[in-house]
């Protein structure tokens, strides 16, 4: 039998660290013109390694409109990992995390592995959130960190490796 892990995306609605992360990790592809996320959607996918110790992870993908939170709540439950993501030109995503997504993910998820996913990093020269603030955050936090872009792939690789690196350590 193969340990399954379950790993819950939260934040905002269009921040593309939910969606577009998914998509990026499961399928390698991008596209700017996904829709807002309604209830919760569900992909697994199986990776194996060299010494046969394969894993099955979960991805939870959730809607961040307010008028979901009920629902949402009801999926986080038994997650393994939780990603909190917020867009690094949007301060607001960022404020979000920190007053609701992060409370909201102890209460509900109560995962053993929590992710700062910060996207966007395309847009550098528009950022709103600086990296440092970010990072200081995570880390008070106990969180992993990590910066992407889901547009050009930068950081998704090194963010896919640590992730699966982490979550076999559970």
């Amino acid at each position: 039998m193969k340990a399954i892990y379950k790993v819950i995306f939260i934040g905002d609605s269009g921040i593309g660290a939910k969606t577009g992360l998914i998509n990026r990790l499961l399928y390698n592809t991008f596209s700017p013109d996904i829709p807002g996320t309604i209830g919760c959607s569900y992909d697994a996918k199986l990776f194996k390694f060299k010494n046969g110790k394969d894993i099955i992870i979960e991805f939870w993908d959730t809607p961040g409109q307010e008028i979901f939170r009920n629902i949402t709540k009801l999926f986080l439950k038994d997650s393994d990992c939780a990603i909190l993501g917020y867009d690094i030109t949007s301060k607001e995503s960022f404020e979000n995390v920190k007053n609701f997504w992060y409370h909201y993910s102890l209460d509900y998820a109560n995962a053993k592995l929590t992710y700062l996913v910060g996207n966007k990093i395309d847009l550098l020269e528009q950022e709103a959130v600086n990296e440092k603030e970010a990072k200081k955050y995570s880390n008070e936090k106990n969180m992993r960190f990590f910066q992407i872009s889901c547009i050009n792939f930068s950081g998704i690789k090194e963010f896919k490796n640590d992730l699966i690196n982490e979550i076999i350590k559970i």
